[in-house]
């Protein structure tokens, strides 16, 4: 039961970070003068952190501080995720901080301000996922806002 929770946990990170992408995506087809065609051709060769740039420059002059803070939030989870996705993950049950995750120790540098540290609870990874959650309800709630 621990260990699906765990699963469901690491699936549900990965889905919300990709339902980011894919809003920032549609917000960015919206608010282009390029057609839809033209705007996909162009984000398909985008990386996430050329979305967000893209979207800063196409958004709407009074969204701009509210997009720019969002935008810095995304920007931090996206090297979160980046670190995630690059780690090796373990669930051990019988320990209180059950949930093991390791990157390369070459790696440790680049993600120090992000890494959890090698061990910590399922709760804390409950955390981590909520945390990447309520990121992508910000953007919802600008979206609505702004008509984007």
């Amino acid at each position: 039961m621990l260990k699906n929770k765990f699963n469901n946990l690491l699936a549900d990170y990965l889905n919300t970070f990709n339902f980011i992408e894919l809003n920032v995506g549609l917000c960015i087809r919206h608010l282009s003068p390029l057609g839809l065609e033209e705007s996909d051709k162009k984000l398909e060769k985008m990386s996430f952190e050329r979305k967000l740039e893209c979207l800063m420059d196409l958004s709407p002059v009074d969204s701009k501080r509210d997009l720019h803070e969002w935008c810095a939030d995304a920007h931090e989870k996206r090297h979160e995720r980046n670190m995630y996705m690059h780690g090796q993950w373990a669930f051990l049950p019988h320990l209180e901080e059950g949930v093991e995750f390791l990157i390369a120790p070459w790696m440790k540098q680049k993600y120090a301000a992000v890494y959890p540290g090698s061990r910590f609870s399922l709760e804390h990874l409950e955390i981590i996922v909520s945390e990447l959650q309520a990121c992508f309800k910000s953007l919802q709630l600008l979206r609505r806002k702004y008509g984007i």
